[in-house]
């Protein structure tokens, strides 16, 4: 509602003020029509500025547009700007005291870091390769230290047998290494399939996990017990 007091209120006394903070409204929606710009998620935050500038607008107007003629137009002003700002405080407050961590690699590095001997052989799944990489050097990890994947399982109901089978082919390379860590950013479906695998074909030894990424340790030299 107060999204479209805001444009009201920018219509009546600026039109090019409401002209430079809707064009990337529509210039996005356009680029999303054409399939050129996704118009979801983390990639419409840089539209979230303009988007306050027009809700602060309508508020305004809510407050000084009608008091005089409604008598409870400023109450019902304020209860909104309250509505408004309460939420994303709180939320804030939430996640400073117990941030959500997602995919959070770090952790994980650092386990495998501490635990690993030489000789290990270190295998990083396909998805996970731009988060590694990214913190690699950072851990002391050098080209040619670790293996990187090349192939990623699609959703289970648009996988195929043969696409199942080439990444068993690509984890079967791995054989006869007596410690392989091998980190997965992967969906808990695709993370159960794959163990699965694993203990098919080697014995576990060792296993660490954080929000969206495993790491597990694997004697694939033996057959499994």
């Amino acid at each position: 509602m107060t999204f479209i007091c805001g444009l009201f209120a920018y219509y009546k006394t600026n039109k090019r003020v409401l002209l430079f903070l809707t064009a990337p409204f529509l210039i996005t929606l356009i680029a999303s029509y054409l399939h050129k710009y996704p118009f979801r998620d983390r990639l419409l935050l840089f539209l979230a500025p303009l988007a306050i500038f027009i809700i602060a607008e309508g508020i305004v107007f809510l407050l000084t547009q009608f008091r005089e003629r409604y008598k409870y137009v400023t109450i019902l002003g304020i209860f909104v700007l309250i509505f408004l700002v309460i939420p994303p405080v709180i939320s804030a407050s939430q996640l400073i005291v117990r941030p959500q961590l997602k995919e959070e690699i770090r952790p994980v590095l650092e386990y495998v870091e501490s635990n690993q001997k030489p000789g290990d052989t270190l295998y990083i799944y396909a998805s996970g390769k731009s988060a590694f990489t990214y913190y690699a050097k950072k851990y002391g990890y050098e080209e040619g230290d670790y293996i990187i994947g090349d192939r990623v399982l699609p959703n289970d109901e648009d996988r195929t047998q043969e696409e199942w089978e080439h990444y068993k082919q690509e984890i079967n390379m791995l054989r006869g290494k007596q410690r392989v860590w091998l980190l997965y950013r992967a969906k808990e479906e695709e993370k159960s399939e794959i163990s699965a695998y694993l203990n098919s074909i080697g014995q576990p030894i060792d296993f660490y996990s954080q929000p969206g990424i495993i790491v597990y340790l694997y004697n694939l030299a033996r057959s499994p017990l």
